[in-house]
């Protein structure tokens, strides 16, 4: 069954910085490791998964419908994001569906959801469902009604990959045929460690010192001339 509307999905992870401005910008995914299950059609290009990359636009890729909600190494819908720098601490989640009318959390029409796992180790390129079990975090799960006007996933750690796995067939009749749709991915960098944020006193000292040293040399020239 084909969708008669787009239905693109914003997914943005909000990294808590303990010293970067309020206003850091979002890093995007610049890479993505996905798979046609056999579920996605080429209607609107929802199958180049390009469409994932970079920041908002028009375009998105269709996860993907799995096979068993349940059991998600059964033919799943899946994609696992690599990004420039690492990110941690929550991560937001923004779903559009054009005429979605939010039922218990979920779009009427066309209900859909994912989970949602954060890793840093993993062969990219493999498409390999069992590194993400193996090696990655769960963090949570979330339906595409709730994400409409913006749903967060809290954590803790610091990771380099992203897995969204689609478990819309946990909803019988639900309506979906290809899975979550994913317009971008963005993240915030992961804090600095400690050793490498400048203590308050050692930034007031290294101010001085710069104020006596501007001071010492203004004299010199004083006297020189």
């Amino acid at each position: 069954m084909t969708k008669r509307y787009a239905t693109p999905l914003m997914l943005l992870i909000a990294g808590a910085l303990s010293i970067a401005p309020a206003h850091a910008e979002l890093i995007y995914a610049t890479d993505i490791d996905w798979q046609n299950n056999g579920t996605v059609s080429s209607t609107n290009d929802r199958n180049d998964s390009t469409n994932a990359l970079g920041a908002l636009n028009s375009d998105f890729l269709s996860l993907g419908l799995s096979a068993d909600a349940n059991d998600l190494t059964n033919n799943p819908g899946f994609a696992v994001f690599k990004f420039d720098s690492d990110f941690g601490n929550s991560t937001s989640l923004w779903e559009v569906s054009f005429n979605c009318i939010v039922v218990n959390e979920l779009c009427a029409s066309h209900q859909e959801s994912i989970v949602a796992y954060a890793g840093n180790d993993y062969n990219f390129g493999s498409h390999s469902y069992s590194d993400v079990f193996d090696d990655f975090d769960y963090i949570g799960a979330l339906n595409n009604g709730t994400a409409q006007t913006g749903a967060t996933l809290e954590f803790s750690g610091t990771y380099t990959y992203l897995a969204i796995f689609d478990t819309s067939k946990q909803f019988t009749g639900g309506g979906s045929s290809d899975g979550f749709d994913i317009n971008a991915v963005g993240v915030k960098a992961a804090a600095l460690p400690p050793s490498s944020i400048p203590e308050p006193m050692s930034v007031g000292l290294m101010s001085l010192g710069l104020f006596a040293l501007g001071a010492t040399i203004r004299r010199r020239k004083s006297k020189q001339q």
